[in-house]
């Protein structure tokens, strides 16, 4: 059975939490794991875009991964604000 959008996030937020790597590496591994196997589609309409432009910030770090720690904590905040707004949605 596949796991809802709110699962996924639960789950990228628990790596994200309980890693000892980096946060850029923390970040990284939570998107490519978890993150980025949801379909935009399955998401509520209000978080879509915000979504998409979070894919397609994160899809060419999954080769380079070349950013900062300011931007992967931004990303992790993301990851946050996206999570609780898919939470009200369930």
């Amino acid at each position: 059975m596949k796991n809802s959008p709110h699962e996924v996030f639960s789950e990228a937020i628990d790596l994200m939490v309980t890693s000892e790597k980096s946060m850029r590496e923390r970040v990284l591994e939570a998107y490519a794991e978890h993150i980025s196997h949801i379909n935009v589609a399955d998401l509520p309409f209000d978080v879509q875009y915000l979504f998409q432009s979070f894919k397609s910030c994160m899809e060419p770090r999954l080769i380079t991964r070349d950013f900062s720690i300011q931007e992967a904590r931004q990303m992790a905040k993301v990851v946050l604000f996206l999570a609780e707004e898919i939470k009200k949605y369930r």
